[in-house]
C-alpha cells in the first residue's frame, strides 16, 4: 500500500487539522490533497465523515480566530504586514484577473471558492 495512504490511515485527522489550519493561517501548505484522501478513506470506514468535517471546520475556525485576535491586538501592524504578503502572492496567482475585476468584494466569497482564498 502507498506509504502516504498508510500514514493517513494512522494520522489522518491530525493531518487534516494541521494542513487545513496551516493553510488558513496563510502558509503554502496543500490541504486539498489531504482532505480528498482522508475523504476517500472515510468511505472505506477509516473515519467518520462527520468527524472529518468537524476536524476541518475546527481548524478553520481556530485559524480565523487567531487572525481576528491578531487584528484586534495588533491591528495597524497586521494591516501593514499582511497586504505585502497577500499582494506578493496575488501577483503570482492565476485568479489575479478575478480579484482585479471584483476587487474587495471577491474576498467575501473567497473562502467558498477552492484555491481563490490564497
Amino acid at each position: 500500500m502507498d506509504p502516504i495512504v498508510t500514514w493517513l490511515e494512522q494520522f489522518g485527522l491530525l493531518a487534516v487539522f494541521l494542513h487545513v489550519g496551516a493553510q488558513q493561517l496563510g502558509l503554502p501548505v496543500p490541504a486539498y490533497p489531504v482532505l480528498i484522501l482522508t475523504g476517500a478513506l472515510s468511505v472505506d470506514g477509516h473515519y467518520s465523515p462527520a468527524v472529518l468535517m468537524l476536524t476541518a471546520v475546527t481548524a478553520c475556525l481556530l485559524a480565523d480566530t487567531l487572525w481576528y485576535l491578531a487584528g484586534q491586538r495588533y491591528g495597524a501592524q497586521v494591516l501593514r504586514t499582511v497586504p505585502h504578503f497577500a499582494v506578493t502572492r496575488l501577483l503570482r496567482a492565476p485568479d489575479r484577473a478575478i480579484f482585479t475585476r471584483w476587487g474587495v468584494r471577491s474576498l467575501v466569497v473567497a473562502k467558498f471558492i477552492p484555491g481563490f482564498a490564497s
